[in-house]
């Protein structure tokens, strides 16, 4: 009836479809209707879902899970836009959807998916440019490689580089040098007249007109917008196509700033506070209904205050406790999960060695378990255990200058600018544990970094970049 509403026409078996509604699971019901299907033989409905334990484009979303799942009323009950069920156990065939998953991937050694995130302009916001919305849906597919997001400040006063940006010309001057001319390297060993592209460095513009750095001035959000619109505007009335279509993200705590951002062709939006910034509850909403991706990072206030992390796990523990009750907060009011990257938030209410520690251990930080990433894998008959809300979230990583390098290059008098190969050698790590974005001042530095990294360890997966399950 649903199907038949909203427009799906038969075609062929398993042929193209408006819409495909399947009921997978319901509780513990184990049903098969009478009424056969004319053109395939099998029955209407059959629930659980006959092929489900075949389809890892099934199982591999259900075994994303963000709660403590004590029994399988619960977790067939629970399964929405920020849980799944990687415990519920299949009613006949009393295997888990966990083990269900493992069984059709070797053991998670074989994978036909991609886990993507999708850059959907919402169709209640304004649509520079025209045409945009007929345009094909520009994603990001994790695990693939390391993303770059290139910083531009339009603030006179951000610690790393203070004015540089503040003026329109010299904003977009700034973005115009992330274009270069590549030889791939196929291409330069195949030859004898390499191919070159013209590319650019980044993947993703981010735009901020608010600095939060420790004592930075209070501005109004009329002038955050007339800080940052400008520069979004120029960017997507470019002449150059590759800069054009570049995706931007505004940095901002606010939900009109965000909203204005997003109508003048944003495409994410990075918040240090995670949506959750005292006053500025509206961004959650903004957030929600434009349906866009967002950072959210782990901040306590002002970025050089309480930085201590005295509870069992330290500095780790405390990002998982505190950002995981951010992130429910917005999956309980309708952010998407697979909308949502993690930012540990370096350089913000940390010390020198709890942010040594976070690179150290990033995979740490999204890890469903800290006794199941760091231990035996547990058997299924074990006990349900709770598995985290970061749990498999990618992770960004912004540790671009930060004031915690010039300490451990014993140079912390040194300005923002000199920390720049500090940064690459911190984001080079960075990627090692896991990260799939990188958030940078010194473009060209990072786009050297990103490459050896890549090619270092994408090439052949280190066990915190190769894709998991999970359990396994």
């Amino acid at each position: 009836t649903v199907e038949t509403e909203v427009g799906r026409t038969p075609t062929f078996r398993n042929g193209p479809r408006v819409v495909d509604l399947d009921l997978i699971f319901y509780n513990e019901l184990v049903y098969s209707s009478e009424e056969l299907d004319e053109a395939s033989g099998v029955n209407k409905l059959a629930v659980p879902h006959e092929r489900v334990h075949e389809r890892e484009f099934v199982l591999r979303p259900l075994a994303e899970c963000v709660v403590e799942v004590p029994d399988r009323k619960e977790a067939a009950a629970d399964c929405n836009s920020k849980s799944m069920i990687p415990q519920f156990v299949h009613p006949s065939m009393n295997l888990s959807v966990e083990a269900l998953l493992r069984r059709v991937t070797n053991g998670g050694r074989e994978t036909s998916l991609q886990k993507v995130v999708p850059f959907i302009r919402s169709r209640s916001l304004s649509t520079p440019g025209g045409g945009k919305e007929e345009e094909e849906t520009p994603y990001w597919i994790w695990g693939e490689r390391t993303k770059i997001m290139a910083v531009i400040n339009t603030t006179p006063d951000s610690f790393s580089d203070g004015g540089d940006h503040a003026a329109l010309s010299d904003a977009m001057r700034f973005v115009d040098s992330f274009i270069i001319t590549s030889i791939p390297v196929s291409a330069a060993s195949s030859a004898s007249t390499p191919l070159t592209l013209r590319l650019s460095m980044v993947d993703v513009i981010d735009i901020g007109g608010y600095s939060t750095r420790p004592g930075a001035q209070e501005i109004s959000s009329e002038e955050e917008i007339n800080r940052v619109v400008p520069v979004i505007k120029a960017i997507r009335a470019s002449s150059n196509p590759i800069t054009s279509r570049t995706l931007i993200s505004v940095d901002t705590f606010r939900g009109e700033v965000a909203k204005a951002a997003l109508e003048a062709g944003a495409d994410l939006v990075n918040d240090v506070y995670a949506l959750t910034r005292e006053g500025n509850d509206d961004i959650l909403n903004v957030i929600k209904e434009a349906g866009c991706p967002v950072v959210m990072m782990h901040s306590r206030g002002d970025a050089g205050e309480d930085k201590e992390y005295d509870e069992p796990g330290g500095v780790i523990e405390g990002i998982r406790t505190e950002l995981g009750k951010k992130i429910k907060r917005a999956l309980d009011a309708g952010v998407r999960r697979w909308n949502v990257m993690v930012d540990p938030g370096l350089g913000f209410s940390k010390r020198v060695e709890g942010n040594l520690t976070i690179v150290r251990r990033l995979g740490d930080i999204t890890s469903p378990s800290l006794s199941s990433s760091t231990g035996p894998i547990r058997s299924l008959s074990s006990s349900a255990r709770s598995v985290h809300p970061l749990a498999n979230m990618p992770v960004l990583v912004g540790s671009s200058r930060k004031s915690y390098l010039g300490r451990v290059i014993e140079r912390q008098h040194s300005s923002a600018k000199e920390r720049d190969a500090a940064t690459v050698a911190a984001h080079t790590a960075a990627i090692l544990g896991g990260a799939e974005v990188i958030r940078v001042h010194d473009v060209a530095g990072g786009w050297d970094g990103v490459k050896v990294a890549d090619g270092l360890w994408r090439k052949v997966p280190s066990p915190r970049l190769a894709g998991h399950i999970p359990g396994v």
